[in-house]
C-alpha cells in the first residue's frame, strides 16, 4: 500500500468540511474507504460524484471492443478524478475506476458543488489543474502513436509510469503495477507480439528487468536516452 502523502491545502480543506459538515451536507460530501479491486464505478454508471483519494491508489481504464482493459492513468493522494461526466454535456461514466489497493476516497455530491467550491475555491483551480495534465498527457499520446516508433513509444510509457514511483536506494525504479503485455500494447496502440518482442530487447540491453511480475527500470537514464 502507498503510504499517505501529506495533505495539500485543498485537500485539507475539503476533508475539514467533510468532517464538520453538518447533517444535510454529509449526503453530498463524505469520507468512503475501499478494498483492493472494488470499483468506485463502471462505464455506463450515473455520473453523481466528483471523487478526491485521500489515501490508496485507484486506476483508471477502459474496455476496449475486444474487452481489453486499457490503463490511462494512476490517481494518487490528491488527484481528483471523475471530473469529465461531471462538468461535461454527458453524464454517465464512459471508463472505469478501481482500488489498486486499501484506499479513502473523498466523494463530492454534484449537487453539493457550487456550496463546496464557494468555501474552497482552490479546488477549482486544482481541477483545471489536473485537468490540464491529463489533456496534455493524452495528446502526447496520441502524437506519439502517430509519429514515434513502437520502441520509442515503448520506452516512453515506462518512463512516465516510473514518474509515479519513488526509486529504490540502488536507483532502480520498480513499477507498482504488473501490467501485461497486452494492456501495454493497447496503451501504446501496438500488437502483443510487438510488446513482448520491445520488452525482450529491452531486457537483452539492460535497460529493464521483471521482478515478481513489475517492471524494474534498471538504467532510467539510457531508457531516456533512448527516447
Amino acid at each position: 500500500m502507498s503510504p499517505p502523502l501529506p495533505m495539500d491545502s485543498v485537500a485539507s480543506a475539503l476533508v475539514a468540511l467533510a468532517d464538520n459538515a453538518s447533517e444535510e451536507m454529509r449526503e453530498h460530501l463524505f469520507r468512503k474507504a475501499y478494498k483492493p479491486g472494488q470499483h468506485l464505478f463502471i462505464a455506463g454508471d450515473p455520473a453523481n460524484h466528483l471523487f478526491l483519494v485521500l489515501t490508496g491508489r485507484i486506476r483508471i481504464y477502459m474496455l476496449d471492443p475486444e474487452g481489453h482493459e486499457v490503463t490511462f492513468w494512476h490517481c494518487h493522494p490528491g488527484d481528483f478524478f471523475g471530473i469529465a461526466e461531471i462538468f461535461g454535456s454527458v453524464h454517465s461514466r464512459r471508463g472505469c475506476a478501481a482500488c489498486c489497493e486499501v484506499s479513502e476516497v473523498l466523494h463530492i455530491h454534484h449537487f453539493g458543488l457550487p456550496q463546496i467550491l464557494a468555501q474552497s475555491p482552490d479546488m477549482a483551480f486544482k481541477i483545471m489543474a489536473q485537468l490540464s495534465d491529463r489533456l496534455r498527457l493524452v495528446e502526447g499520446s496520441l502524437l506519439d502513436v502517430v509519429t514515434s516508433p513502437a520502441g520509442r513509444r515503448l520506452a516512453q510509457l515506462l518512463l512516465r509510469l516510473a514518474k509515479d514511483v519513488s526509486p529504490e536506494c540502488d536507483g532502480r525504479y520498480i513499477l507498482e503495477e504488473r501490467y501485461t503485455q497486452q494492456e501495454m500494447a493497447n496503451m501504446i496502440g501496438t500488437s502483443r507480439q510487438t510488446t513482448s518482442r520491445l520488452l525482450a530487447d529491452f531486457r537483452r540491453r539492460g535497460l529493464i528487468s521483471i521482478q515478481s511480475g513489475r517492471v524494474v527500470l534498471e538504467r532510467l537514464r539510457d531508457m531516456y536516452q533512448s527516447v
